[in-house]
C-alpha cells in the first residue's frame, strides 16, 4: 500500500490530490521520509476542498498552484527537507475487508521557487489497477527501470482487463 516519491533536491514540493470512487471514501494517507519517519500525519482522503480532484480534466492538468496549472485542482502539499524516496501509505478507516479504489489521483513533485512540475518522480513496485468493467479500456504506459539502468516500457494499449496488477522487480528480465 505504498507509492514512492523520489526527491532529488531538498526543498522540492510533493503535491497531492485524490478522488475516491463512490463507496470508497473511508481511507486516509500519510507521508513518510526515506528513514521511515512520519512527516505528514494521517489525513482523510478528501471529498471536497483542498486535495480533492473532481474531474478527469483537473487530474490531467494537475495542481493549480504550478506553472500551467490553471483549471487544475488545489493540492495538499509537503515541502521536503531531505533527499531520497519518500512514500505514501494508505489505510482504510472502516470496513478493512472491502477494497478501496481511487477514481483519480495525482502526485506531482515540483520545484519550490518556480513552481514547475518535475516529471518521472512517482514509482511503485506494483500498480494494482481497475477499469471498473470488462467493457472499459485501459491505456496506461509503465516505464520499468532495472538495477542495470535499463528502461523498458509496458504499454497496456487498450486492453480490457477489469482488474490487474503490473509488478516488476529490480533485475528487469534477469532470473
Amino acid at each position: 500500500h505504498r507509492l514512492y516519491i523520489h526527491i532529488k533536491t531538498a526543498g522540492e514540493v510533493i503535491n497531492l490530490g485524490f478522488k475516491a470512487l463512490a463507496g470508497s471514501s473511508d481511507a486516509r494517507f500519510r507521508i513518510k521520509d526515506p528513514a521511515g519517519n512520519v512527516v505528514y500525519a494521517f489525513t482523510a482522503v478528501p471529498t471536497s476542498g483542498a486535495g480533492y480532484i473532481s474531474t478527469f480534466d483537473q487530474a490531467s492538468i494537475g495542481p493549480n498552484s504550478l506553472v500551467g496549472g490553471a483549471g487544475g485542482y488545489t493540492p495538499f502539499t509537503y515541502t521536503t527537507i531531505s533527499t531520497g524516496d519518500y512514500y505514501i501509505e494508505f489505510e482504510k478507516t472502516a470496513n478493512p475487508t472491502v477494497r478501496f479504489l481511487f477514481e483519480f489521483f495525482d502526485i506531482t513533485v515540483s520545484t519550490a521557487a518556480a513552481g514547475t512540475a518535475i516529471n518521472g518522480r512517482l514509482w511503485s513496485y506494483a500498480w494494482d489497477l481497475n477499469t471498473n468493467s470488462f467493457t472499459n479500456v485501459a491505456y496506461p504506459v509503465f516505464y520499468v527501470y532495472s538495477a542495470d539502468k535499463y528502461v523498458s516500457t509496458v504499454n497496456i494499449n487498450g486492453m480490457q482487463p477489469y482488474s490487474f496488477v503490473i509488478a516488476c522487480n529490480n533485475t528487469g528480465s534477469h532470473n
